[in-house]
């Protein structure tokens, strides 16, 4: 069982992380139970994810308000569980690829835990996007450009530093993940318009 102490020294060492420290790594204990510890950080993020999901459907094309709400909300919660999911089960095998599987547990853990601090920046990012969409000048663009761009850098970081792997190669793996979680996102607004 997870408790307040674990969630403050993980998101303590992920702010470690975020600052490219890297003895960060001290933070994390590479442990089968805290594997499964690191996604609770699903939940701690969870409510702002809601919030926008939320503003998202407030300020969407008529073509997502043609279904009902239960329906929008199932495909939101399968798309959420499944960016939990897919991308840990792709990188177990990946770094049996590039001989990193050692490496597997920390990096997920790490990655998970980076979670929090990633929402964080892009939340306020998101929400000044959405409650400007209509306008034909959306000076939230640039906030959200801003916001992926020193994620995707936080996120190289951390694979580089915890799998102890090439520039290149981090940033073959943040692509990937944002392939995945690209795809997962248009999956499910696939369903949703043509439902």
């Amino acid at each position: 069982m997870i408790n307040k102490y674990d969630v403050i020294h993980n998101i303590y060492g992920a702010w470690r992380f975020f600052r490219f420290d890297l003895s960060a790594t001290q933070y994390f204990q590479s442990t089968l139970e805290n594997f499964w510890k690191s996604f609770f950080a699903a939940l701690i993020i969870l409510p702002a994810i809601i919030v926008l999901r939320i503003i998202f459907l407030i300020t969407a094309p008529d073509e997502y308000l043609i279904n009902n709400t239960k329906y929008i909300a199932l495909v939101f919660i399968i798309d959420y569980t499944y960016q939990w999911i897919i991308f840990p089960l792709v990188m177990f095998y990946f770094t049996d690829v590039i001989h990193r599987k050692d490496s597997y547990i920390t990096y997920i853990v790490v990655r998970n835990w980076s979670q929090v601090i990633q929402t964080t920046i892009f939340f306020p990012a998101a929400m000044i996007y959405l409650l400007n969409s209509s306008n034909n000048f959306n000076l939230g663009v640039y906030f959200l450009i801003g916001a992926y761009l020193i994620n995707w850098a936080y996120e190289w970081f951390i694979a580089r530093s915890t799998l102890n792997v090439s520039s290149v190669l981090a940033a073959v793996i943040v692509i990937m993940s944002t392939i995945i979680s690209l795809s997962i996102a248009a999956v499910s607004q696939s369903f949703i318009i043509s439902n």
